[in-house]
């Protein structure tokens, strides 16, 4: 990495993937749909040891304010297997978030809402029926290009995620993955631009069974059956399962991980914070990964319904721009399409053949955008 790369950086939160996935105070509406779906869907008998553990893992979550605060009460109480079998939960009701959608569900459809608690169930479920949050699928129209023959990211660009989801990958796969091809699955995900994204809570879709590695969206072949289903009972019986989920309480800060995630900060020219609120819980790693950043040079945006408040809860980034904050952090609160800066929306490839075209001809007007900073709308001139 040189001073030479100037990127485009996404600093994700869970607002990210809010039109896909439940947040976090919709967790025990969301695990009781998929308790609902395993007995009314695939017979899975209620009594067996798998869904009596997500009927205990929702009960301990409506208890705490998260589920971190749960994981971490597990952590330091030293219940490490509790905690591993609550993170091997987590990524398979995650994986279950990501592949079944239904607008209602099929053994709902001839009964109304009875209490407060399935209504407010019903209307998660409907508000988040996609399997992807579209708009990531504008952002990789206009940031994924085909070179050479070839398709790929925009290189300048990164993306930072607290997310477990896979919302990133499965939005690229829309594009690296032709639905003819003869590829495996997984081998499509392995050509996905993996080094540009940094994901500092692990991946939720990724677990380790007997020290091998298993992509749960794979394994399932985007079908949540009974033939998945009964090989996930296997492998949580079995006792033999290690989920990568990390919690901000259990990471290293001299992790490479975070150094590398630190030094893209230091050479972005714009920083994009989506659906993010930078909780206290994870202060000491935004600290460590921010740390670099050099606001003279980076143009800071937060896109989020709340970007004051957001932006409140990163004064702590550097004292000396208290005073002019409103200047440094330019605020968003149109979240219907992922912001991207008016000044980066050509990718450097097209960039250069822009520029080649335009020395080898005479001067004209040319649709190139600029950024007005006080509305961050485009111009062309």
């Amino acid at each position: 990495m040189t001073e030479n790369n100037k990127y485009l950086t996404f600093y994700l939160g869970a607002g990210a993937s809010y039109n896909a996935l439940p947040i976090v105070n919709e967790f025990p509406f969301r695990l009781q749909y998929f308790i609902d779906y395993l007995g009314e869907s695939l017979g899975i008998d209620k009594g067996t040891s798998f869904v009596q553990s997500l009927i205990e893992l929702k009960a301990q979550i409506e208890q705490h304010s998260t589920f971190d605060v749960y994981a971490k009460k597990l952590f330091l109480q030293k219940r490490i297997e509790e905690l591993e079998k609550f993170k091997f939960l987590i990524s398979v009701f995650l994986t279950f978030e990501q592949v079944v959608k239904e607008e209602e569900p099929k053994f709902t459809k001839n009964k109304s809402p009875e209490s407060e608690d399935e209504k407010k169930q019903w209307e998660s479920i409907k508000r988040a029926h996609n399997r992807l949050d579209i708009r990531y699928d504008s952002l990789f129209a206009l940031l994924i290009n085909q070179k050479d023959g070839e398709i790929n990211l925009d290189a300048n660009v990164r993306f930072i995620s607290w997310n477990y989801d896979i919302q990133l990958e499965l939005s690229m796969l829309n594009f690296y993955r032709n639905e003819e091809s003869q590829n495996s699955l997984q081998d499509d995900f392995d050509k996905l631009p993996h080094n540009s994204i940094k994901k500092l809570n692990g991946d939720g879709n990724i677990i380790e069974i007997d020290n091998e590695e298993k992509n749960l969206y794979v394994e399932s072949d985007n079908s949540f059956d009974n033939k998945f289903i009964l090989q996930i009972i296997d492998w949580f019986n079995s006792k033999k399962y290690k989920s990568q989920i990390k919690f901000a309480w259990e990471l290293d800060l001299n992790d490479l991980l975070y150094k590398s995630a630190s030094d893209i900060i230091r050479y972005s020219e714009y920083l994009v914070s989506i659906g993010y609120s930078f909780p206290n819980f994870n202060r000491p790693i935004d600290i460590n990964v921010l740390s670099k950043i050099d606001l003279k040079k980076c143009k800071v945006y937060i896109q989020d319904k709340y970007p004051k408040q957001v932006r409140q809860n990163i004064e702590w980034l550097d004292d000396s721009i208290k005073k002019q904050i409103t200047e440094k952090f330019k605020l968003r609160e149109q979240v219907n399409e992922f912001f991207v800066p008016p000044s980066f929306n050509i990718s450097n490839s097209d960039k250069n053949t822009l520029n080649k075209n335009h020395n080898s001809s005479p001067p004209r007007i040319t649709n190139t955008p600029i950024e007005t900073e006080n509305k961050g709308t485009t111009l062309f001139i």
